[in-house]
């Protein structure tokens, strides 16, 4: 009668304590999730530039089709971070036009410019989103395409 009594009161404890783990549980993603994740905001199949450090500040997106050599006044050497959010990679560049120092970022990662090199603190005025990182370092997109034409020492050459 005794064992009963005592498994009993230990019973009704951890059925309790249970309880009251099972309900923090439940209360703390709750809270977690308050705070949102640095670059969160950043939509898919975007690049996005932000003016504070760690994907905070004030954003600005640019899609795969958008390639950037200059950015407006108002954004001209703004960019503390970035999230490239793209299946392709970003290259960005202190200097308009795609010039000076470049850094790359490979798709799905971000970057953050406010630490760091003292160079790169506001100071990104061009990028490009490129198929392979080997891209940021050509001028490939200025290359007019020249399809299947032949190309023209060829036709000198022939009779």
């Amino acid at each position: 009668m005794i064992f009963s009594r005592t498994h009993r009161r230990r019973g009704g404890l951890l059925a309790a304590v249970l309880a009251l783990l099972g309900s923090a549980l439940l209360v703390l993603p709750l809270q977690a999730s308050a705070d949102p994740l640095p670059y969160a905001d950043c939509p898919a199949n975007t690049l996005c530039l932000y003016s504070g450090a760690g994907g905070t500040g004030e954003r600005r997106d640019f899609t795969e089709a958008q390639k950037t050599e200059r950015y407006d006044a108002a954004w001209d050497d703004k960019t503390l971070s970035a999230k490239n959010n793209t299946a392709l990679w970003a290259c960005v560049y202190l200097d308009a036009g795609y010039g000076g120092l470049l850094q790359t970022v490979k798709p799905g990662n971000d970057d953050d410019y406010a630490s760091g090199d003292a160079r790169w603190v506001s100071a990104i005025s061009s990028h490009k989103l490129v198929p392979s990182r080997a891209h940021c370092f050509t001028g490939y997109e200025r290359c007019p395409t020249t399809g299947s034409a032949p190309s023209p020492r060829n036709a000198a050459a022939a009779p």
